[in-house]
């Protein structure tokens, strides 16, 4: 609605784009009650102030005021633009913040207390949401990761075994003994699965659900039942304390905590998709690699008096592991490990 107003002496000087086009035409706007009035030479058009919307100010962007229509008046006069806000009894869009803008300190405390806090997230927040929500997980679901995570080992990585019958016979025989000690009331369905290893060379690798995926390599280094056995009872801990799901969890909500900070949508739609890869290719926290050693401590201690057969193979593996980058290794230091399972049999029974 177009009508005659006097402009007061608290006029906004600026510019006036009706929205249908890129021309921009000099202007003044100023309040008359509920409304504002923005004159463009001698014509004037009158809008309900409840109408107006005040973008929030940016820095030392020129401010801007959208008209009904597509249409905004812009102007250099923030102060101006504030006081209008006061005057009408209107709030200034993110008032706090541009409050800190101004203030250097508040800038500074502010971005180390948000750096702070999302070192804490990363380090203890993280962690500990990825190791519950790895509990609640059902069996069935992590059936379902196993199942996936396969098809890209087999995609990606491995080969069909080449173990002969009798091999295989002894393995499945020490996995059986293994996993129905430590897996005794844990709900899962354990399965060896065997394949040659190629450029992994000689691993294993406990997938969520139960599958614990053995190298023929591997096999075929281990000098005893008991190194097998080692073996097979860190992988089934790793199963039982969930460590697969909880570090699948953990890299995912990395990558949805990164995809919020930084706006990028595409991250966060594809986290859960990538899922499967993030169990191939990212290792187990050394507190994981610990837990589940002192599992297969516990069964070697049980079934023979010492950690050796375990301390052994892992040397052994340590001194033929290819130089091929490794993305199943997910391991800590040989030296840190071997110190740890020494520690834990002199221990045992303490």
């Amino acid at each position: 609605m177009r009508d005659t107003a006097t402009p007061t002496s608290a006029a906004l000087r600026g510019l006036f784009l009706d929205g249908t086009s890129a021309a921009s035409h000099e202007a003044d706007a100023w309040l008359d009650g509920a409304a504002l009035v923005v004159r463009v030479g001698d014509a004037q058009t009158r809008v309900a102030l409840a109408d107006v919307r005040v973008e929030p100010p940016l820095g030392r962007l020129r401010r801007v005021l959208h008209l009904p229509g597509g249409a905004r008046f812009e102007t250099d006069d923030d102060a101006g633009v504030r006081a209008l806000l006061s005057r009408a009894g209107a709030r200034e869009p993110l008032r706090l913040v541009r409050t800190l803008e101004g203030r250097l300190g508040w800038v500074l405390a502010s971005l180390v207390a948000f750096v702070a806090a999302g070192v804490l997230m990363v380090t203890f927040g993280l962690p500990a949401l990825s190791g519950v929500a790895a509990r609640l997980t059902p069996h069935t679901a992590l059936s379902s990761m196993d199942a996936q995570v396969l098809r890209v080992l087999d995609r990606q990585y491995l080969a069909p075994s080449t173990l002969s019958g009798a091999q295989r016979s002894r393995v499945e025989r020490v996995f059986g003994r293994v996993t129905r000690e430590v897996g005794e009331g844990q709900g899962f369905r354990f399965r060896l699965v065997t394949r040659e290893g190629g450029e992994t060379g000689a691993n294993a690798m406990a997938l969520p659900g139960g599958t614990v995926v053995v190298t023929d390599e591997l096999v075929r280094a281990a000098r005893s039942d008991a190194e097998l056995a080692g073996v097979f009872a860190h992988e089934a801990g790793h199963v039982t304390l969930r460590h697969g799901a909880a570090s699948a969890y953990r890299s995912v909500g990395l990558l949805l905590f990164v995809s919020l900070l930084t706006g990028d949508v595409s991250s966060a739609t594809t986290a859960a998709s990538a899922l499967p890869l993030l169990l191939v290719q990212n290792g187990y926290s050394r507190e994981m690699e610990r837990d589940a050693d002192r599992v297969a401590a516990g069964w070697l201690m049980r079934h023979g008096g010492s950690t050796r057969p375990l301390r052994d193979i892992l040397t052994r593996l340590d001194e033929e592991r290819p130089s091929v980058p490794d993305l199943l290794s997910t391991h800590p230091g040989l030296e840190e490990r071997l110190s740890d399972l020494r520690v834990l049999e002199a221990n045992w029974g303490r």
